[in-house]
């Protein structure tokens, strides 16, 4: 038995739920029909990076129906593939000078991460320094898998962008409704966080990442460019924590050779905004 430790990772993630239900007193049923997932993420891949890629397994191009794009990367592409989409922010290329036109530097090790650093509203000389990102997509349906890369230049391609082979810790939480226990009260909106399954044997812990949400209650919907840290909208106040760190991480395989991916869930009614802060941490290896 041996402790390998992974360096320490901190992100925020912002993330929130579009709902249309009747009123409480009378409600049977809600539709909830579409989720909003933004996040700050550092780069963490070791080299400079020229754009941001989210894989969503099950999705196609028509359940993305918007992306923000208030980055140094603007609009994003979707390219849908054999099982899924892929959202691409990228940056551009000088043929003539040989470079893009927009890096993330690499994050410096070791350094903490900012929170708010990530807005291009907060200046230019700050933001270039920062080594970080935000992102965000606004989705129809639950993706089945989630994955995030850092797109780094190719060697072999001039021009070309290519997904670092480790994805970046992004929690990636499925919005449903739970029916009511009781009859005409209320259904409860479920946010559900699924552990990643890490790419090593599976005889192995996935890294661990730690969990904490915070909670606020609008009786409106929310749209995709509120979710940013410096909005009033976004839960700041520890008087605001709905649950406190919790692990969420995926244990070895059992004898059935199937992981045991450890899913945290939190819900309530109405339940329009919700912010999670995470980070990864090491983990324990055989």
């Amino acid at each position: 038995m041996r402790t390998e430790m992974k360096k320490v990772v901190w992100y925020v993630m912002l993330i929130g739920a579009l709902l249309a239900a009747p009123r409480a007193g009378s409600a049977q049923t809600a539709t909830i029909y579409g989720s909003l997932g933004n996040f700050d993420i550092v780069n963490n891949s070791g080299q400079d990076a020229h754009g941001f890629e989210i894989q969503l397994e099950g999705l196609q191009p028509s359940d993305v129906p918007y992306t923000f794009s208030v980055q140094r990367y603007g609009a994003s592409v979707i390219v849908p593939y054999a099982t899924g989409v892929s959202v691409r922010w990228a940056s551009a290329y000088d043929a003539s000078a040989g470079q893009f036109l927009q890096t993330t530097i690499a994050h410096t090790p070791g350094t903490a991460f900012v929170q708010g650093m990530c807005y291009q509203w907060n200046g230019q000389a700050s933001y270039d320094a920062a080594g970080c990102e935000h992102f965000g997509v606004s989705l129809l349906r639950n993706a089945s898998a989630t994955t995030y890369r850092w797109l780094v230049a190719d060697p072999a391609n001039p021009g070309a962008l290519v997904p670092v082979t480790l994805g970046s810790p992004v929690a990636a939480p499925a919005y449903y409704i739970v029916p009511p226990a009781v009859v005409n009260a209320a259904p409860a909106l479920a946010a559900e966080v699924v552990a990643p399954e890490p790419p090593e044997t599976p005889d192995q812990f996935g890294d661990a990442q730690w969990m904490k949400v915070f909670k606020t209650e609008l009786q409106r919907e929310v749209g995709l460019d509120e979710l940013l840290g410096d909005n009033a909208i976004v839960p700041q106040d520890p008087a605001q924590l709905e649950v406190s760190w919790e692990v969420v991480q995926a244990s070895p395989a059992t004898v059935n050779g199937k992981r045991n991916r450890t899913r945290t869930r939190n819900q309530g009614w109405p339940a329009t905004r919700r912010r999670l802060a995470s980070s990864a941490t090491s983990s324990a290896r055989r």
